[in-house]
């Protein structure tokens, strides 16, 4: 599926310019995630940390209020573990790392009332290229057979909860001034984006995004 991705990123380039809309797109965003899982092995807590991103839009030839913009994404999710019996108890605690690319496609339609401001609706689809967990183990017992440790650089390699490909829904507000900064605020969903122990991750995600300069007409 990558090589897919890149030529479709090729592809939107061939038709798209970049008139009328932001040279840049950086941002952070902050997915609405939480669970906890209780499982056979232990207790299981993950939450959300803040991410960033880099996209580069194009508008459509054909289709002026049509929008491609392919993009970067880094993710982290945080995981708390802990197992424990009767004289033994092992803590994990580890950051779930992801760097992924994705298509947005979005549509912008006029509706003069707004301005300067301009809502905006679409959808996205990525895959993650790579992931990775670090974090550190802990381990107490009281049994002489069974040794205390501790690892402070502990990983986990591949991460479990990415899923490969991922795809979502979206809206947003922009600022359309004419200023050279162009702020927005965007809303996602993203159904199965991840899963643990069969339980499906479907969360809410809020990006904030500075449109940095604007191409001439």
């Amino acid at each position: 599926m990558k090589p897919k991705l890149i030529l479709l990123l090729l592809f939107a380039s061939l038709f798209g310019s970049a008139q009328n809309t932001a040279r840049l797109h950086i941002g952070a965003d902050f997915m609405f995630f939480s669970k906890e899982y209780d499982n056979p092995y232990g207790e299981a807590t993950y939450d959300s940390r803040g991410g960033f991103f880099v996209e580069k839009p194009f508008q459509m030839k054909f289709f002026r209020q049509l929008y491609i913009s392919p993009g970067v994404s880094f993710k982290n999710i945080y995981e708390r573990f802990h197992s424990g019996g009767l004289g033994a108890a092992i803590w994990l605690k580890m950051n779930h790392y992801s760097v992924n690319s994705y298509v947005k496609a979005i549509y912008k339609p006029e509706i003069r009332i707004l301005k300067p401001t301009s809502l905006y609706f679409g959808a996205l689809g990525g895959t993650h290229l790579y992931t990775w967990a670090k974090g550190s183990a802990h381990s107490w017992s009281l049994s002489a057979t069974q040794a205390n440790w501790s690892k402070e650089n502990y990983r986990e390699d591949p991460s479990h909860l990415y899923n490969n490909l991922f795809f979502g829904l979206l809206a947003g507000i922009e600022l359309t001034g004419k200023g050279i900064i162009r702020p927005s605020i965007e809303v996602r969903w993203m159904p199965n984006y991840g899963e643990y122990q069969g339980n499906k991750t479907s969360p809410f995600e809020l990006a904030i995004n500075l449109g940095i300069g604007t191409k001439k007409k």
